[in-house]
């Protein structure tokens, strides 16, 4: 029942929040695969680590905490329907999982294939977990910054839209006047004809609302 209910949640979901779950899943899997290998001149001997061993083991764990919390923060609303409050935007903290992924990517690279962090006679090469996790990362980037644009260009949409409707072409003061002061509903209720055009005055005040909306956006 509840492996049904999940699965039809997955089928419903847009194809970029598939690819999102699949990334934070496979960047979390390839942290248990090998991630970099060193063996001699000869290729006869060697050791191979994981993202989670190794000399630089805890960096890998670090990793694996912060897309735990990706994953966590990506499922929460989709899946297991729960309410988390977010001092950041969702896609913002999405975003910056897969950044700092990378970061610590770039850092496991750069101490391990150093060339003073090595072994006479020894050759190192980079695995494939460490490609999958980096390019993973990346996907996880891309796709959030993605939804984060869609999400900013549709709040802009919405509050432009409803902006706009506080200058109709057709004046109905009586609905209006809900939502005016005591002051104003006396104002534009005596000097505007309900089936009239609207006065420069009320023009005017309509105009300064949609501003201060605008300068709220952008803010």
């Amino acid at each position: 029942m509840i492996s049904r209910k999940i699965k039809n949640e997955i089928k419903s979901m847009p194809i970029l929040e598939k690819i999102l779950g699949i990334a934070f899943i496979l960047g979390i899997l390839s942290l248990f695969m090998p991630w970099y290998k060193e063996n001699d001149v000869w290729g006869t001997k060697g050791d191979q680590f994981t993202g989670l061993t190794g000399p630089l083991f805890l960096i890998g764990v670090i990793i694996l905490t912060i897309n735990l919390i990706g994953f966590y923060i990506y499922i929460k609303d989709r899946i297991l329907h729960k309410e988390i409050t977010l001092k950041l935007p969702e896609n913002l903290i999405l975003l910056s999982a897969g950044a700092i992924t990378i970061l610590f990517n770039v850092i496991i690279y750069s101490i391990y294939f150093h060339t003073k962090f090595r072994v006479y006679d020894v050759r190192k090469e980079v695995k494939f977990g460490m490609f999958l996790s980096f390019l993973c990362a990346a996907i996880i980037i891309l796709i959030s910054y993605v939804k984060n644009r869609r999400q900013e260009e549709g709040n802009a949409y919405i509050i432009e839209d409803n902006a706009d409707k506080d200058i109709p072409n057709n004046y109905n003061i009586q609905k209006r006047q809900s939502n005016l002061n005591p002051e104003n509903n006396y104002k534009y209720g005596k000097t505007i004809n309900l089936n009239s055009e609207p006065t420069k005055e009320f023009r005017d005040n309509a105009s300064q609302e949609k501003e201060v909306i605008n300068l709220k956006m952008n803010i």
